[in-house]
């Protein structure tokens, strides 16, 4: 009987560390967690401004994504509106069809990584909510 028991707390055990999937560890984001102005705050790469007075934005809204982007003297550099798609960590926006999986979110931070699906290139950036 005692063998019985220890066989089954072993096997109860194997089950409970075995069941959780890598898929698991992967959070889900609603929609609405991430729609508002987000302000570029880094990058691991790529080219993002140098402007003191007016930072890269995004405004994600219900159905596109509005961005604009300054250069190191703070001139427009150009503002755009893209559609975009959502399924749950991936934000696909259709501006040099890029992927962005979040990596994290909180109420004031959005932390993306950037692959272009034009040269398989990433960059890691930062945002904070405006």
């Amino acid at each position: 009987m005692k063998k019985f028991s220890t066989l089954c707390l072993t096997a109860a055990m194997a089950v409970t560390l075995f069941s959780c999937s890598k898929d698991d560890e992967t959070p889900t984001y609603k929609k609405s967690d991430f729609i508002g102005t987000w302000e570029i705050a880094s990058s691991s790469g790529g080219e993002y401004n140098l402007c003191a007075d007016k930072k890269d934005y995004i405004i994600i809204g219900e159905e596109s994504v509005t961005s604009e982007s300054f250069d190191d003297d703070c001139r427009g550099m150009g503002k755009g509106e893209f559609s975009y798609t959502y399924d749950k960590n991936k934000l696909t926006i259709m501006q040099g069809l890029a992927i962005y999986k979040i990596i994290n979110l909180t109420a004031t931070e959005l932390k993306v990584e950037e692959t272009s699906l034009m040269t398989e290139s990433k960059v890691v950036k930062t945002f904070s909510k405006k």
